[in-house]
């Protein structure tokens, strides 16, 4: 049932404000898919931001976008930035590689500012 005047529509906005304010302030978003290949063939297409075209969605969505490189060629200290009309603007830097994961500083600007840690594991499992 909505609200029929101004006070229930307060009273409205006030529960949700209310209830809005007692949720943490951070997401955690986990997915996970198989390819079939070993940590050490897929870690170097995490690492080099140049290699990402081929398999990143973003790439995809928007073609065109411009795109610079800084810092480290792979690795840790790597640095690529984005700026497209579909896939907004952001930058991402390689924060740390081990055997079987990346850390990712991930950085929304445009058209919504967000920081995001991003964890790529790879988990074998069976051959």
């Amino acid at each position: 049932m909505l609200p029929t005047s101004s006070w229930d529509s307060r009273a409205l906005i006030v529960i949700i404000l209310v209830i809005a304010a007692t949720k943490p302030n951070t997401v955690r978003y986990e997915r996970s898919t198989v390819i079939h290949a070993t940590p050490e063939r897929i870690l170097p297409h995490l690492i080099d931001f140049r290699a990402w075209r081929p398999w990143s969605p973003w790439e995809k969505l928007d073609p065109d976008m411009e795109r610079s490189y800084s810092g480290a060629d792979r690795g840790v200290g790597a640095k690529y930035a984005w700026s497209g009309k579909k896939a907004g603007a952001g930058t991402m830097e390689v924060l740390a590689v081990d055997a079987d994961s990346v850390n990712i500083d991930l950085r929304f600007t445009r058209p919504f500012k967000n920081d995001c840690v991003v964890w790529f594991r790879c988990t074998p499992q069976g051959t």
